[in-house]
């Protein structure tokens, strides 16, 4: 039985390439088709491409039939009656019309079976109102698409897709009832709870580091053995509240031995990242901690060096699903200080050791107390076996694999 995939959504690939690689490893029952503009290396991760050159014949296809669809007309009225934006609505018109002449072109999906969407937002699931009836629908959130949108517009057509949709996949219990309150409890039998498969490359970097790799990445980065390296946040995004975590350190006493490091090498886009990495710096003037800001983009072994070196990692963010640095940081023994707000529950449930806060001003105490005693080389011994078994065990791949398989049409679902 060959399960064909479509993945669509998104073209940031980073949760998507993992989870088929991991798909691949434990069963060949399937191909996976990338649907979305990808170029490099992140091609390998797929067994082939689908065609985004569309020709004048499926655009006139597209715009000739796209009226067809009820949910068509309910957007348009609603960006102009409600909304009253022209230019958002000749954009609108446009983009479903190439969305529907997307599918046309490529034989209305007819040698797919399921068509796995990932990042459930407007901008990434057009496409899903033109999947032929006879296709199965995966719509996977990935956290953001779901914990930090609120426009109404996206609201109804994310609400309408997933009332379409065959199976909704989250992260945790509690993003499952988020998305019950924001969308409608009657899309609770489409809910399923499946994490994504992690990148094994940084794992089995951490496992396999040598003592000279590990000497050199902290010369490269001016990081002073005899300190205490505490890293704020895993990227440059707003949303790690970089500035609320640092006013909190400031009050930090003086005889503690720690350097703040702030990964910076991603997030945003570089002009914004600069402005921000400046108000930053203004912030981080009057602390008594040394600090380095990590702005060069780090290869899994470089980026098992950072987690190596890590004593205590800050991971505060408005919103998270379930922060893949966040594991890597624990299972290579560092201590883990997390946000008490943020969907954790897996981790929680699993019986990894770590803190997690409710308010910025917590985070003086907790980092003072880690920094005096840190955790017990048996609970860092715990946290690395738990992780092995629950997070990177072949298990969760079989979920997938499950759930795909059920949804097949040689399973009857049809």
């Amino acid at each position: 039985m060959l399960i064909k995939l479509l993945v669509l959504g998104t073209n940031q690939l980073n949760y998507p390439k993992f989870l088929y690689t991991g798909l691949r490893k434990i069963s060949h029952e399937f191909r996976v088709t990338l649907g979305v503009r990808a170029s490099g290396s992140d091609l390998n991760f797929f067994d082939s491409t689908m065609s985004s050159e569309l020709n004048v014949r499926s655009i006139l296809a597209g715009a000739l039939s796209v009226g067809a669809k009820r949910i068509f007309w309910q957007l348009l009225f609603f960006i102009l009656l409600i909304e009253g934006k022209f230019r958002k609505t000749i954009h609108f018109v446009l983009e479903w019309i190439l969305a529907n002449a997307f599918v046309r072109y490529n034989d209305d999906f007819k040698s797919i079976d399921v068509v796995h969407f990932h990042f459930i937002q407007y901008s990434y699931i057009r496409h899903l109102f033109f999947v032929p009836k006879s296709k199965r629908i995966v719509c996977s959130f990935w956290g953001s698409d779901l914990l930090r949108t609120h426009d109404t517009f996206n609201h109804l057509i994310v609400k309408k897709a997933l009332e379409k949709s065959d199976v909704i996949t989250v992260q945790s219990m509690e993003m499952q009832q988020i998305l019950l309150a924001k969308f409608g409890r009657h899309l609770n039998p489409k809910v399923r709870i499946l994490k994504f498969v992690l990148n094994q490359d940084v794992f089995e970097a951490i496992d396999t580091l040598t003592t000279h790799e590990v000497n050199e990445f902290m010369v490269r980065w001016n990081l002073d053995p005899k300190l205490n390296v505490i890293l704020l946040g895993n990227s440059a995004s707003r949303y790690n509240n970089h500035l609320d975590m640092i006013r909190s350190i400031k009050e930090l006493s003086n005889h503690l031995s720690v350097q703040l490091v702030i990964p910076f090498n991603y997030g945003m886009e570089l002009e914004e990242r600069m402005r921000y990495r400046k108000e930053l710096e203004y912030s981080l003037l009057d602390t008594k901690c040394p600090y380095v800001f990590i702005d060069e983009y780090l290869n899994a072994r470089q980026l098992a060096c950072l987690r190596r070196v890590t004593n205590v990692m800050v991971h505060l963010p408005e919103s998270d699903a379930l922060s893949g640095a966040a594991t890597e940081a624990m299972y290579a023994g560092s201590s883990l200080i997390t946000a008490a707000w943020l969907p954790y529950s897996p981790f929680k449930n699993s019986g990894l050791i770590y803190r997690s806060i409710d308010a910025f001003d917590q985070l003086r105490n907790e980092i003072m107390t880690l920094i005096n005693t840190p955790i017990a080389d048996s609970a860092k011994r715990d946290n690395r076996r738990i992780v092995q078994e629950v997070f990177l065990s072949d298990s969760v791949a079989e979920q997938w694999l499950t759930l795909f398989k059920d949804l097949s049409p040689a399973n009857g679902t049809h």
